[in-house]
């Protein structure tokens, strides 16, 4: 009876040892996770995933090469150029690898061009210079906001069509610069020297500016006509004895297309006209000297209030005009004489609709908004 008993004894012993033998959980392996590339001085944790998740171990850590990359408790510290090998042994034994490249990353991009002015079919190139020099990886990705409007590649932009885009040049570790571009028509050239007829001046129906340089001893004036009537001219320069360079505004073909319509330059000495559709984006304040004709800006769909100075010492007009609108649309703001001016001016302006200032007169001006 005795014998069964501790028989019994045994077998219950051995069970128990089996039910507990097989209730143990051992690490199988470890996964390593963490960013490949790593720029110096800089750090990284690397994270570690447990197979079974239930089973953890103590990690020893080690680098192939503590000169370019050290690691203590899982944090990776980068030191210089080049590839190391992470390891992570656990200390069961079971370990796992991970490579590391350390870079020199880009610390500063700058673009030889922040603003570009192009004409269709023309092209620019940009230059790149990084900082440091040595950096690792130089290579530039180039775009561009509107690929109808302007194309680049490798810094050289190409403009396609009518319109503003921004190229931005980034590299492989995401610093980057932007540019400005602006694309017109080609302009209508004329130059010459003393008095002279024009004629045979087409112009399609839209806004659009003179560009005028005159070099005269004496007075000078230059006229457009832009219909049939005796009455359909304008007069663009009307000035004495001394160089001028300036921008007007040929309202004849805000109305409508203008087909052989005419200049007329009466002038001693050196001159140029250069007709080109209104472009650009105006950003406040707007400064200037002379006649001018202003970038677009668009309106709030309020009463906006406009604060302008002018220096002249002769006659000085400002006016605002809707873009694409009809002939009347445009309001007087400033038409004084001889003296400097400074005022406020309100003005209702439609919500999304666009406006430009024509500035007419000699002196330094500018045009502000509350």
């Amino acid at each position: 009876m005795l014998v069964k008993k501790f028989k019994l004894l045994f077998i219950l012993l051995a069970v128990g040892l089996l039910v507990t033998g097989c209730g143990e959980k051992k690490l199988e392996k470890i996964s390593l996770s963490v960013d490949k590339l790593i720029s110096i001085n800089e750090t990284r944790e690397i994270k570690v995933a447990y197979d079974p998740e239930s089973v953890k171990e103590e990690i020893i850590w080690s680098s192939s090469n503590e000169e370019i990359a050290s690691v203590s408790n899982g944090i990776i510290t980068a030191k210089s150029i080049g590839n190391v090998t992470i390891t992570a042994t656990t200390t069961s034994g079971i370990k796992n690898q991970v490579n590391i490249e350390v870079y020199q990353k880009v610390e500063s991009l700058m673009l030889d061009k922040s603003n570009v002015e192009l004409y269709v079919g023309d092209t620019s190139q940009v230059t790149v210079t990084i900082t440091p020099e040595e950096a690792t990886y130089k290579e530039i990705t180039w775009t561009s906001s509107n690929n109808s409007i302007v194309s680049v590649e490798n810094g050289l932009i190409t403009a396609k069509d009518t319109g503003e885009a921004i190229i931005t040049a980034t590299t492989k570790d995401g610093v980057s610069q932007k540019c400005n571009v602006i694309v017109k028509e080609k302009p209508i050239e004329f130059s010459g020297s003393g008095d002279k007829i024009i004629s045979n001046v087409n112009i399609p129906r839209g806004e659009y500016i003179a560009r005028i340089t005159v070099n005269s001893t004496r007075h000078y004036a230059i006229k457009f006509y832009y219909g049939s009537s005796d009455y359909d001219y304008e007069l663009l320069v009307n000035n004495s004895g001394k160089a001028y360079a300036g921008t007007t505004f040929l309202k004849g073909g805000s109305i409508d297309a203008v087909n052989n319509g005419m200049f007329e330059i009466n002038a001693q000495g050196p001159w140029t006209i250069k007709v080109e559709k209104l472009t650009g984006t105006a950003t406040f304040p707007i400064t200037g000297n002379g006649d001018m004709v202003t970038g677009l800006f668009e309106g709030s769909g309020s009463r906006e209030v406009f604060n302008i100075t002018y220096n002249s010492t002769r006659h000085h007009a400002v006016k605002i005009y809707k873009y694409n609108g009809s002939e009347y649309d445009y309001e007087l703001l400033v038409n004084d004489s001889g003296k400097a001016y400074n005022g406020q001016v309100m003005v209702p302006t439609e919500k999304g609709a666009k406006y430009f200032f024509v500035v007419e007169g000699e002196g330094d001006w500018t045009i502000s908004k509350d």
